[in-house]
């Protein structure tokens, strides 16, 4: 037998394994055998695949929900396995069986299939890919949509701008036919189609688009509108998903008397949820406008959500107000009336933003926090000091410590908003408190905040006035390992800012002293990260006449096995910033010693053994 003859005699024992695994009793094995479906085809071959196997899985289609995915999924990587994309039809039926499945994760995982079959056939088989939309998915489409189950006609609402996707100008027909199907479904008895057929309008609408925009003008958009007039407030919360998109494609000249009175109606709707979505989707929306309807009836309507009653909306319009207020003065063309808009904002929105930094959410306040001095640029130098000054210093007050980080994490603007005496005189209190909070994860993100604080305050602010290098030096000996390396990390950053002279008179000093006064052994580990990761930014002359020193006479003989192996690492990465004389005098004699027999803990003797490698090469 030769090499190859035994290679296609094992495939077929694993395939006829497999097969045997689809009829067994274990789920796990039925899943397995499942994944495995297309080495079964490989080894039967194109044509025994469709004649056979297929018929065989359509037969035996009643299995646990778990299989019935795993069959999903493999299908729509088959379309090699059936002989290539002009027999894409023969993987179509199963899937459809599998896209009416009463299991959800079923269900979407045979849309999805469908939908790449049928855009690897068209791609693979272009001249066929109107035949395959009009004679094979449009029918089963038709089918799904006629379906008395809903989970079938769900299934329809995500694939009718599937079927589109192959028509050429010549299935006007069809397209229309398709249109025909999705209206239906738009006005389907059960809530749960129509809110699928308003999720999915914008991608057909697009799709139609393509064929005659007037059909988008006269049928889509009606369907929207009638959509979000929809009794069930979760089908008009789809609607407004969809809204941007779909009103896109409306010419400009009728736009905005088009799609206005549908905005007007969901931004006062009576659930919260759908005017969550809008105040969200508004921005977005706000973009297809013209200046003055934005001023006129768009900011009326932001401003109605910033003063909401449920909370869930005021804070995604807090989050979404630097948004459009920069769309807002974008769009104003005449420079000349900039100011104007300004003023508006100014008089409109900054008092309710005012009233919302002590709002009784804290989640209101968080998002505020997060966005309120990304406004800066827009309204000004002279309304930022004037109006915004005070509302940062409200937060940075705030008894959250959310709400205090989140301000501090936007530094990059606070420079806008006040000068250097200012951020160092109302940072200082909120960083300590945030510093000392009993939330780790909110020590780490003040650390993480500070190389860019470092860079507004300069130098002699940040170390001689607010003294925060001594605060960072004290993150070295915080009780989570996270934050300990997380300050290293800091350390390092500021000094690549502020040079290696003020590194070696306040750091390198303090991480020195940290190893030789800590009675405990992790942080006399962190001592020597900190030596490692500074020694690539300090000069030789440092590193050879601070660090070694240490490391090699105290750390290497230290009576703790982590420190010991964790010394003979630091070596390792010391190595290529020592001289060569000093490598075969300070260094080498001490790892030969910790590699002798003296040394009985073998994680410090593989270190070691590891950084004279590293010497030798």
């Amino acid at each position: 037998m030769t090499s190859g003859d035994a290679e296609n005699h094992d495939e077929t024992q694993a395939a006829a394994s497999l097969i045997d695994g689809l009829k067994g009793p274990e789920l796990s094995i039925r899943v397995t055998a499942t994944q495995g479906l297309s080495k079964i085809g490989a080894a039967l071959g194109p044509e025994r695949t469709r004649e056979e196997l297929l018929p065989f899985l359509a037969e035996t289609i009643e299995d646990d929900d778990e299989v019935l995915k795993a069959l999903a999924q493999v299908l729509g990587d088959m379309l090699d396995v059936v002989g290539g994309a002009k027999h894409v039809t023969s993987l179509l039926p199963l899937l459809e069986v599998l896209a009416a499945s009463e299991e959800r994760a079923v269900r979407e995982e045979g849309v999805i299939s469908i939908r790449k079959l049928a855009k690897s056939s068209s791609e693979l088989l272009p001249e066929r890919k109107a035949e395959v939309a009009v004679s094979e998915l449009l029918p089963m489409v038709t089918r799904l949509a006629d379906s008395d189950w809903f989970t079938s006609r769900v299934s329809a609402c995500e694939l009718v701008a599937t079927t589109c996707e192959g028509f050429s100008e010549e299935n006007r027909d069809a397209l229309l036919r398709a249109m025909s199907i999705h209206r239906k479904l738009a006005d389907d008895e059960k809530a749960t189609v129509r809110r699928e057929a308003a999720l999915h309008i914008a991608d057909l609408s697009e799709k139609v688009a393509a064929f005659d925009p007037l059909l988008v003008q006269n049928e889509m958009f009606q369907t929207l509108r009638k959509l979000s007039e929809d009794d069930q407030d979760s089908v008009r919360f789809s609607a407004i998903t969809s809204s941007p998109r779909v009103i896109a494609l409306l010419p400009e000249s009728l736009r905005e008397e088009m799609c206005l009175p549908m905005i007007k109606s969901m931004v006062e709707d009576s659930a919260w949820r759908v005017r969550y979505m809008m105040a969200d989707q508004l921005v977005l929306i706000s973009d297809l406008l013209s200046s003055k309807t934005l001023r006129d009836e768009i900011l009326p309507a932001f401003v109605s959500f910033l003063k909401d009653c449920d909370s869930e909306v005021r804070t995604i319009a807090a989050e979404r107000t630097p948004e459009l207020t920069k769309r807002l003065v974008n769009a104003t063309e005449d420079t000349a009336e900039v100011g104007d808009v300004v003023e508006i904002v100014v008089r409109d929105i900054l008092p309710i933003l005012k009233e919302l930094v002590t709002d009784t959410c804290k989640f209101v306040r968080v998002a505020l926090a997060s966005n309120l001095v990304s406004l800066a640029p827009e309204i000004g130098e002279e309304n930022t000091n004037k109006h915004l000054l005070d509302m940062v210093l409200v937060l940075l007050k705030d008894e959250d410590s959310q709400v205090r980080l989140n301000v501090i994490a936007s530094l990059d603007s606070l420079s806008f908003v006040m000068t250097v005496r200012n951020l160092s005189n109302v940072l200082l209190p909120a960083i300590v408190g945030l510093a000392e909070n009993r939330n780790w994860r909110i020590r780490l993100a003040v650390i993480e905040h500070i190389p860019l604080l470092a860079r507004q305050l300069g130098r002699q602010v940040f170390d001689d006035e607010m003294h925060l290098t001594a605060l960072c030096l004290t993150w070295l000996g915080d009780c989570v390992w996270s934050v300990r390396e997380a300050s290293i990390i800091n350390l390092r950053s500021l000094t690549d800012l502020y040079g290696e002279d003020w590194a070696q008179s306040t750091v390198v000093p303090e991480i020195i002293d940290l190893f030789k006064n800590s009675s405990n052994y992790l942080y006399r580990m962190t001592s020597l990260n900190a030596i490692g990761s500074l020694s690539e930014v300090l000069s030789r002359d440092i590193v050879e006449g601070e660090f070694l020193p240490l490391v090699s006479d105290f750390a290497c003989n230290d009576p703790i096995p982590n420190v010991r192996f964790c010394a003979a690492r630091t070596l390792s990465s010391l190595v290529q910033y020592i001289g060569e004389e000093r490598r075969k005098s300070d260094i080498v004699p001490v790892l030969e010693k910790m590699t002798s027999n003296e040394e009985n803990d073998i994680d410090v003797v593989n270190f070691a053994e590891a950084a004279l490698e590293k010497l030798i090469i």
